[in-house]
């Protein structure tokens, strides 16, 4: 088990690490601090510890890279090394790709496309965790809500409301998240998926994230993501930064279920 969590005081995680303490197995924790930190250091746990700055959302390198490597080194997965070399390339080319004097820029299009819309991010296949990590991304950079969904599970359930007697909502724009690595039959779904939204007069667009692995579709997806709500909260007004709403909640529950 890896238990991660960026201040280490995530109530779900440290849970979860201690209810594996009664069954034989590998722990590993990743973490800046906190009570994760302390926990496994009392019980001789595997410690990665890291700094960082910023918020939790703006670690996605340490909290992805970091993991894929603790996997590689114990075997449990097989990845080349060439394919890590080009996801962090794929970070590196989006300030490229999106920063503030790159034009033409999907990034701006799709922060004006939202608007005062309700986005829905549906991701094709493996761009599940991508449209997660997109809808996250609007939600607390730029404090406005989305939603997110997968294809194909979308297209067995979700995609019947384009019957609905009212019409397509106006006040709703779907974004479907493809690339080249997503499974054939899956790419043929995101086409005829926008087809039919267009036939019900649904706005929609389909964001090609590129790269020649999942890894690096993935990551093109994520760096889309963040420049993409960066650019919302410009256009909202709000600083990107802070997120008083969940620290209202976090503060309102209360100790964690560990103390």
């Amino acid at each position: 088990m890896i238990a991660a969590s960026f201040s280490g005081n995530t109530e779900e995680t440290l849970a979860a690490l201690e209810a594996t303490l009664t069954t034989p197995g590998m722990r590993i924790a990743l973490t800046t601090g906190g009570r994760l930190e302390q926990f496994a250091r009392a019980r001789s746990i595997p410690l990665i510890s890291y700094e960082w700055p910023g918020p939790p959302r703006t670690a996605l390198g340490y909290g992805l890279f970091t993991i894929l490597g603790v996997l590689g080194r114990i075997g449990a997965i097989d990845i080349e090394q060439g394919a890590i070399d080009r996801a962090i390339d794929a970070l590196s080319d989006a300030v490229h790709r999106y920063g503030v004097d790159a034009e033409p820029n999907e990034a701006k299009r799709l922060a004006t496309m939202m608007g005062h819309r309700l986005p829905v991010i549906i991701g094709a296949d493996f761009l599940d965790v991508a449209a997660r990590r997109f809808a996250g991304e609007v939600s607390e950079n730029a404090k406005h809500w989305a939603f997110w969904t997968s294809l194909p599970e979308f297209n067995h359930n979700t995609l019947q409301a384009l019957g609905s007697p009212n019409g397509a909502p106006r006040a709703i724009i779907p974004i479907i998240l493809d690339a080249p690595a997503v499974h054939a039959r899956n790419r043929r779904r995101v086409d005829e998926t926008i087809r039919m939204m267009g036939e019900y007069a649904m706005d929609a667009r389909v964001v090609d994230a590129g790269g020649d692995t999942p890894l690096e579709a993935i990551v093109r997806a994520a760096s889309l993501a963040s420049w993409t709500s960066y650019y919302l909260a410009l256009l909202n007004g709000v600083d990107p930064t802070p997120v008083a709403v969940l620290d209202t909640f976090k503060t309102r529950m209360g100790s964690s279920a560990t103390e």
